[in-house]
């Protein structure tokens, strides 16, 4: 369930302000090329028809890191709702930047032995903020929360009544996503914009593992850390 992310970028450098370049980054979810959706019945490889309720996921750290290895911080964390497009954006100074990079899921010494109430209501990882991805009896973050209903038997209007519930979160379970910049010089006076993308049907269906939703269809993490992992 390592969510799997795409880097777009677009429109070059357009000449704005005087000083630092100005760097818009978008995170949104896609299915295909097509925006995700929730609520949409989509296939899967399995042939079963599935409908996500609740596609969540924590992104920390999203940084901009330089040729030389130093990088930009834009946020520390995000509670990322995919079907809901987020845009941040940072000014940073003229340079080489080759990549994106960013954890998926929340860093241990953030993680556990940790009261949200600490922080504020604004904050990602509050009580507010994390929007039920923290686990009282567990004392730790939900990294990821994909929830939904399934129709196992694949046919066109039957009703999606076989639900599945993925919530994945422990330190063994961080992931460090680096997603290439494919024109690195980032010019001082200028704008860049970035699109990271989940693609979400290789939740499912992904390159090197296939979750048989039939099969594998609930995980709170220390049930089934093998699915979760």
């Amino acid at each position: 369930l390592l969510v799997p992310f795409i880097l777009h970028s677009c429109d070059g450098n357009k000449q704005k302000e005087t000083g630092d370049a100005r760097v818009t980054i978008r995170i949104d979810a896609r299915v295909g090329t097509e925006p995700f959706e929730p609520g949409v019945v989509y296939t899967e490889s399995h042939g079963y028809r599935y409908r996500v309720e609740t596609f969540q996921t924590y992104i920390s750290m999203l940084e901009l890191v330089r040729s030389d290895g130093s990088s930009v911080l834009v946020r520390d964390f995000i509670m990322a709702t995919m079907g809901s497009p987020q845009t941040f954006e940072v000014r940073v100074p003229e340079g080489d930047y080759g990549s994106i990079r960013f954890y998926l899921g929340v860093p241990a010494e953030y993680n556990k032995n940790v009261d949200p109430t600490t922080y504020p209501n604004s904050h990602p990882l509050s009580v507010q903020g994390s929007q039920g991805m923290f686990w009282h009896w567990n004392t730790g973050y939900i990294f990821t929360k994909f929830d939904g209903k399934a129709d196992l038997e694949g046919l066109e209007g039957n009703l999606l009544l076989d639900p599945f519930a993925f919530h994945c979160g422990d330190d063994p379970l961080l992931r460090l996503v680096e997603l290439p910049i494919s024109s690195p010089l980032i010019r001082a006076d200028s704008e860049r914009n970035f699109q990271v993308h989940s693609q979400v049907e290789r939740l499912l269906d992904g390159e090197q593992d296939q979750i048989d939703i039939a099969v594998d269809y609930l995980t709170h993490t220390q049930g089934n850390f093998l699915l979760a992992r």
